[in-house]
This record gives C-alpha cells, sequence and structure tokens, in this order.
C-alpha cells in the first residue's frame, strides 16, 4: 500500500530530502568547515533536484518590452496552468508587448486575457498545444518550518526556504506619492511645496510649485482630496496626474510606493512594487528577486502549494494559495475578471481580447487639461473675467 502525500512536507520523500541537505551542509574534513554552505548553495540546491523535476517543465520566463525600453526585460516568471496554453503570473510587472519563453519550445507571444487586482494575478495566452501543466496540492496544512522550494527553468531549484507563517491575510500598503504640500490651496488645487528624494513624484518628473488639477481624470478641489484619493490607491499602482506648472498643464504617470519598509528590510533588496494588499498568502523566507516572482511553490513531495507573488522584505515572501489560484482560473478565463481597457491600452500584446478602450465621456470645458498628450504643454486656459 502507497503511503499518502497529502501532508506538506510529509512523506518518506520528504525524510529523503533532509537527510541529504543535511549530508550537503555536514563538513567532510576540518577544511571544509572554512566554506559557507547555505540552504542556496548548489550542493544543496542539487539535493532538491528531485523535487522539482516535474514542476520546473512548467515554468516559463515572461519578456516584456514596453515604449521607450531598449531591449525586451524579463519581469517575472510564469507557471503554465493549461496545457492548450493558459499560463499564470504576476499582474503588476506585465507592461508593453509580451513573450513567454518555454523551456523547449521556443518564444510566443502572449495576450493578456485576465487579471485579478486583489491577488495581482494575470491569465495568459499563448499559441501552444500539448504543455506540461503543474499538478496542485493545497496548502492549508502548511505550518511554519516546512521546507518550500521555488522550480525555475533550470535542472536545479531557484531558491529554497521554509514556511515562515501560515496562510493568512496580507493587509494592503497604501500608496504615497512622496509630496508635501502647501498648507493653503491655490484656487486652482493643490500645489505641492517639497517633493521627496527617490520617490515616486520625483521619478514623474513632478516639481515643487506644481499644482495637481486631475488624478485619473478627476478633478482634485482641495489637499484632503488629494490625499484621500491617493491612498485610496495600493503601492505599485500608477496613476495619471494633470499638473499645471505655471501657465501651462502637462500630463504624467506615477507608480505610487509604499511607505519605506523597516531598515533591516532594506539591506541590498529589491522589493517587488506591488508586495501586499493580499486577501490570503503563504509567508516563506526564500530569497526571491522581483523578476522571479510568478512561478510555483512546491512542497517537498514535488506538488504545486501556490504561485509565488511578491518578495515583501529581506527574508519575506509570499505565495497565492494553489486552491486560490485554481478557483479562479474560470473567472480569468470567462471575461469575468477581464482587464480593464485602461490597462490594455498600455500593453502591446497581439490580438488582445479588447481591441481599444471604450469610448469616454467628453470632457466638460473645466477638465479639458487632461486630454493633454503625455509630456506636452499647452497653455492655460484663460480664466472667467
Amino acid at each position: 500500500m502507497t503511503k499518502s502525500l497529502g501532508r506538506c512536507g510529509s512523506s518518506r520523500f520528504a525524510s529523503w530530502c533532509v537527510l541529504a541537505v543535511g549530508l550537503c551542509l555536514a563538513p567532510a574534513s576540518a577544511t571544509a568547515q572554512n566554506k559557507d554552505v547555505f540552504k542556496d548553495s548548489p550542493q544543496v540546491k542539487a539535493a532538491f533536484r528531485k523535487v522539482v523535476d516535474h514542476a520546473r517543465k512548467c515554468v516559463v520566463e515572461v519578456v516584456c518590452q514596453a515604449e521607450g525600453d531598449d531591449k525586451p526585460v524579463t519581469v517575472a516568471l510564469g507557471t503554465i496552468v493549461g496545457a492548450d496554453g493558459w499560463i499564470v503570473t504576476k499582474a503588476s510587472e506585465l507592461r508593453g508587448s509580451i513573450v513567454c519563453k518555454l523551456r523547449e519550445k521556443g518564444q510566443h507571444a502572449a495576450k493578456l486575457i485576465g487579471v485579478s487586482q486583489e491577488y495581482d494575478v494575470a491569465l495568459l495566452k499563448i499559441d501552444a498545444d500539448d504543455l506540461p501543466t503543474v499538478e496542485w496540492e493545497s496548502a492549508a496544512k502548511c505550518r511554519p518550518g516546512h521546507w518550500v522550494v521555488t522550480a525555475g527553468l533550470s535542472e536545479d531549484p531557484l531558491a529554497i526556504g521554509v514556511v515562515s507563517v501560515a496562510q493568512r491575510q496580507i493587509p494592503a500598503n497604501p500608496g504615497v506619492l512622496g509630496i508635501r504640500l502647501a498648507q493653503n490651496d491655490p484656487p486652482e488645487g493643490p500645489r505641492i511645496d517639497n517633493i521627496d528624494n527617490d520617490s515616486a513624484a520625483k521619478k514623474a518628473g513632478l516639481k515643487v510649485g506644481d499644482i495637481v488639477t486631475q488624478v485619473n481624470g478627476k478633478t482634485m478641489a482641495n489637499s484632503e482630496q488629494l490625499i484621500r484619493t491617493i491612498r485610496g490607491f495600493q503601492a505599485g499602482t500608477t496613476v495619471k496626474l494633470t499638473i499645471r506648472r505655471g501657465e501651462e498643464y502637462l500630463k504624467v504617470e506615477a507608480t505610487l510606493q509604499a511607505r519605506p519598509a523597516p531598515f533591516q528590510d532594506q539591506l541590498g533588496q529589491t522589493l517587488s512594487k506591488r508586495n501586499a494588499g493580499f486577501p490570503t498568502a503563504l509567508q516563506h523566507d526564500t530569497v526571491l528577486k522581483p523578476n522571479q516572482c510568478g512561478g510555483p511553490l512546491v512542497g517537498l513531495h514535488g506538488k504545486v502549494l501556490g504561485l509565488n507573488i511578491a518578495r515583501a522584505g529581506r527574508v519575506v515572501s509570499y505565495a497565492v494559495p494553489g486552491d486560490v489560484v485554481m478557483g479562479m482560473l474560470n473567472d480569468l478565463k470567462s471575461g469575468k475578471l477581464a482587464p480593464s481597457a485602461e490597462l490594455l491600452a498600455t500593453m502591446k500584446a497581439p490580438g488582445s481580447p479588447i481591441e481599444a478602450p471604450s469610448p469616454r465621456p467628453q470632457p466638460t470645458e473645466k477638465e479639458k487639461p487632461s486630454t493633454v498628450k503625455p509630456n506636452t504643454m499647452v497653455p492655460a486656459p484663460v480664466p472667467p473675467k
């Protein structure tokens, strides 16, 4: 009779892996004791090859090229969930044209089909058949201390870690622009009085003295409204701002940042732009780069527990549980979670399900500055007498 492999991190195979790791970590001589051997060392990764043997065949590299990029950039990993070309990945990293590079079947242009904003999961479709698909297992029984392995495209695992916290809700990080506003608002709207270094506002090209007149087409009457509006977006969200600079208007985009992480979480680390605000996630200590999210998190018995979705701290990464991913697939495919027309307008994926954004209402005379083309200046309207 075959013993069940249902429990995360259990089974004889799990015991074999732990023994193999122990042998890797054990020094063979006094000289070997001087060598650093960590859980992400090649010797240790080699001990977990059998764990990721199937899952790695279901991993793709997601490459994007947006307008202004010199060359395509790897933005995430993807996980094959349908043999006919269905792939899930991290949504907030996608931009421009999307290409999926497969381990054995070349590269394919991808269509953006669905997006779950609450979990930051995107569904892509490529023109391919007979692809290997991941084998899922519930992460509900995973407990702190259980080993987890991140599969990449290579024979060895991409990274190794342990569960830190069982499934739980991850609170959202409100987005910030990194500005201070003048105490007294001019009639045109809230005025920027100071800009933090390396902030979202600084990167977007905002300047002291700029007046923010609109956010995503909505007129900002005062500082309180602007603050409330920005706080309503999560960190990592890109907002469209219309500003008045002197006698001209400029339309710019700013990607909101999270409030600074604790000092110890920033030491030499690059965190995911969207790294919080998940209804439920499994926390583990695997060290991942932001562009290594979107791939499968595997238990010791070789089945996929979840989808790595964010690097959130020095030793904090999150994965969306596999049962959650499976539960949203039908909605992602059916159009219930179709990407917004505004999002698709920024993508260059051929054959997107929405060919053009839906028509918008014509702006009033007061709102006309929002129709300015990006990075162009126009004279300010003459105020009424």
